[in-house]
């Protein structure tokens, strides 16, 4: 999993310290122990201290940190090096390395621009654990990178295999009893096939929804230039090439909410479209901005006497449906649909609005299994959240968040 850039780590200050790696010596320089705690000197130093030089800075954007040296003002006996000495001078204080060497501790600044958020990354995510969650109780997405083939994995958290048991199952009053006595005589095969008639079927399986796709085609092309998530604010961010995407799963609306800006530069093009692991599934077009995902969950995920696992589609289950409605912002853009996909042509900006229902109808009940129904719910939930605004939308949000 690609490391988190923590900013804090890398400022110039007291605190935390860094020793120059082995591949970042000065000429002369013998790294021999940890220096004191003691005030910083960040004015320059003595000139003969190689520690005051400037080493040259990569470009912007590359992996490879630049440094910024500040000597340590290692307390008041220092020899002229910058190093402790004994009694203020001469001979090199115990444990800093033999005469005539110098130590000198660095701080270490990376030249990549120092994001707000508390999570930040310069790679996109190669699996679905490297992703960027987000989430508001019922619907969260796993946001993916990079843009040209964007997907923003979803969940819906009362979606599952198969319908939920009748009425649970009878236990006949002497089974304790039977059971007991089975163990007494050393029948604990049989204890435990009475043990496990009484618990019914195995609980069933929660079920991915599918993904949301996006594919931005962008005449200037360019690689990622960062993903980010601001954790305060529940909002995930990333930048690639020349377009700035935003996701929010909104607490106010209840609705997933993406934002594409373009940075500049030719505007670019993207597609929309949905994919999902679901067997019994269909997409659809709805109105002329519009794309539903409509589908129906196994009628049951278990295992068979052996363990292995068992998934089946032959019996009604639990239906859901996604839909992603795109709003075209005053840049302009044109959306045509073309084989199961949405596009978006030459925006500045646009926003896709999601929301996902299921035919869950409470405990112990039946679900629904038609996923008409749960469309319906779904294009109500939507077209009330198109009343607002991006601001709107991000301002409500934040403040429910916060």
């Amino acid at each position: 999993m690609p490391r988190p850039r923590h900013p804090a780590r890398f400022r110039l200050g007291p605190d935390p310290v860094r020793l120059c790696r082995p591949h970042q010596r000065h000429p002369g320089v013998t790294l021999a122990g940890p220096p004191p705690r003691a005030p910083v000197s960040t004015s320059g130093g003595p000139a003969s201290c190689p520690a005051t030089t400037r080493t040259p800075r990569p470009r912007p954007g590359t992996t490879t940190p630049s440094c910024r040296w500040a000597v340590r003002a290692h307390g008041a006996a220092t020899g002229g090096g910058g190093c402790p000495r004994e009694g203020g001078g001469g001979r090199l204080a115990s444990g800093w390395g033999a005469e005539r060497e110098q130590v000198c501790a660095v701080y270490v600044t990376p030249e990549v621009p120092q994001p707000s958020s508390p999570v930040w990354y310069d790679r996109p995510a190669a699996r679905w654990v490297d992703g960027l969650p987000v989430g508001n109780g019922r619907l969260g997405a796993m946001v993916w990178g990079p843009l040209d083939d964007q997907r923003l994995s979803l969940n819906e958290d009362s979606f599952w295999s198969g319908p939920p048991p009748a009425a649970p199952p009878r236990v006949p009053a002497g089974l304790l009893d039977d059971v007991r006595a089975d163990l007494r005589a050393g029948r604990h095969v049989a204890a435990g096939e009475r043990l496990k008639a009484a618990q019914g079927r195995d609980t069933e399986a929660y079920q991915p929804v599918g993904d949301l796709v996006l594919r931005v085609m962008e005449p200037d092309g360019g690689g990622l230039r960062f993903r980010d998530l601001d954790l305060d604010r529940g909002v995930a961010r990333h930048a690639s090439g020349g377009v700035l995407q935003t996701v929010l799963a909104d607490t106010a609306t209840g609705l997933l909410a993406v934002r594409l800006t373009a940075l500049g530069g030719a505007p670019p093009t993207v597609e929309i479209g949905w994919r999902t692991p679901q067997l019994r599934h269909r997409v659809r077009l709805v109105g002329d901005d519009g794309l539903a995902l409509l589908l129906n969950a196994p009628s049951h995920v278990g295992e068979d006497a052996q363990h292995r696992p068992v998934v089946e589609h032959g019996g009604a289950a639990m239906a859901a449906a996604a839909l992603a409605r795109v709003s075209r912002g005053p840049g302009g853009g044109t959306v045509e649909s073309a084989e199961g996909l949405l596009r978006v042509w030459e925006f500045e900006e646009c926003t896709i609005l999601v929301d996902v229902r299921t035919g869950f109808a409470g405990r112990n009940r039946p679900p629904g299994t038609d996923p008409e129904e749960c469309l319906a719910r779904a294009a109500e939930a939507v077209a009330s959240g198109r009343r607002r605004s991006w601001a709107e939308l991000l301002d409500a949000h934040a403040a429910e968040h916060g």
